[in-house]
């Protein structure tokens, strides 16, 4: 089970190191990656599902950005109560003919699409070359689930071409422990 520590620490971390080296490693070179300022309300889902474990703690991250007083969803490095860090990054929108998809952070978002927020921070991405890993979805349409179940299954029409690997890539070690 995944479990906020409650003495740990957000320190926001300078955009521009974010761009430059946290994503120099991500596999596909021709992407495009920016932050920027996006309307929750325009924000599409892909996925079917959310699941408790990690809503919780989505709504834990949540908590921390605001008592920390940094926007969220602000790229920040995370120092637990035993000093290690990690980097948290921002929920990944792909732009596609003018439509805000979600392709990761899921559970963040989800976690604020009801709040009278009007914006969050995202990784905008361009150049992606792949198709979606499943059709869009509706924020109305998204179930909870109470354990987390194989990805083909929280997809409409799922595509295994499709995923990317961006939540593969920011929670691998290599990417955490910058």
């Amino acid at each position: 089970m995944q479990v906020m520590d409650y003495d740990c620490k957000l320190e926001k971390l300078c955009e521009t190191y974010f761009i430059q080296h946290c994503l120099a490693s991500f596999p596909y070179h021709m992407y495009e990656f920016k932050m920027a300022d996006v309307e929750v309300d325009s924000i599409v889902p892909l996925c079917r599902y959310v699941f408790n474990e990690r809503l919780t703690f989505a709504r834990q991250l949540v908590e921390l950005y605001e008592t920390s007083s940094i926007a969220l969803f602000e790229p920040c490095i995370r120092y637990d109560s035993f000093g290690r860090k990690s980097i948290i990054a921002p929920p990944v929108i792909e732009q596609r003919d003018g439509v805000n998809i979600l392709c990761d952070g899921m559970h963040r978002v989800y976690s604020v699409i009801r709040d009278d927020l009007k914006n969050i921070k995202v990784l905008l991405v361009k150049n992606h070359t792949l198709p979606l890993p499943g059709e869009l979805n509706s924020w109305e349409n998204v179930c909870l689930m109470p354990e987390q179940l194989p990805v083909e299954t929280n997809f409409i029409n799922f595509k295994r071409e499709g995923l990317t690997g961006y939540s593969k890539f920011f929670n691998d070690e290599c990417f955490l422990n910058l």
